[in-house]
């Protein structure tokens, strides 16, 4: 076995560190810089408070068993986590204003995809099935494997927990497919009452006016409430 160099025994005790699920963040860093003040692998360690922070985020979001409804909602919520830790960080002082949260944040978004799928794997085959159906071509509609994928299609869908739009529009083909017609984000946001907050769904459109309409009719024919904002010129 190929023997470490310094700074991959360094990086092995920092891991240690954020890796230790009995810690709060607040003691897992007290224990980094502790360590960074003692240790005698590196005389100038580059490594960042930010990336330390979000590792051991990241590190406890991921050991979490409960069942996310949706891979976009599961996203929001750990973003959710972040923001409001960071926050607490900054006016402690522990964290620099400066310090780029989302160039971090964007660096964890395949394991946090990969996480939802072990957790929550038939949402992950609805959107399989979907995407497929999608693809498939005209020729093989209404032939065996098209009757096939929409008979799994459907049992999956009689397990899920949401019917009809509200399954849709946490379906990953879906938000692209929606967004490539008509421009138009849905996005998960957290929502503030009194001492309590939740997440819910947000349509944003970001396309013309024209692109707008369309999407406000096709929402409407559906029997969804569309938002005030979405009428507006």
């Amino acid at each position: 076995m190929k023997k470490k160099n310094k700074t991959q025994l360094y990086n092995d005790e920092v891991v240690k560190i954020y890796k230790n699920p009995l810690l709060t963040v607040d003691e897992a860093v007290e224990k980094y810089f502790e360590f960074k003040s003692v240790q005698k692998f590196l005389k100038r360690p580059t490594d960042k408070t930010v990336h330390f922070v979000m590792e051991k985020l990241l590190n406890d979001f991921l050991r979490i068993n409960k069942k996310p409804p949706s891979l976009i909602e599961y996203r929001a919520f750990f973003r959710y986590k972040v923001d409001c830790e960071f926050d607490r960080l900054k006016e402690k002082g522990t964290i620099e204003i400066t310090e780029n949260v989302s160039y971090w944040y964007s660096r964890y978004v395949r394991k946090l995809d990969d996480r939802f799928a072990a957790l929550n794997p038939e949402m992950v085959e609805i959107n399989s099935l979907y995407v497929a159906l999608m693809n498939m071509a005209d020729s093989m509609k209404g032939g065996r494997i098209y009757e096939s994928i929409k008979r799994e299609l459907t049992k999956l869908e009689y397990r899920a927990d949401f019917k009809c739009f509200d399954l849709l529009v946490r379906l990953p083909f879906f938000q692209d497919m929606f967004y490539e017609r008509t421009k138009i984000l849905i996005a998960v946001l957290p929502k503030y009452e009194k001492h309590n907050s939740h997440f819910e769904f947000k349509l944003i459109p970001t396309g013309t006016l024209e692109q707008r309409k369309r999407a406000v009719n096709f929402l409407q024919k559906a029997g969804i409430e569309v938002d005030k904002n979405m009428r507006q010129s």
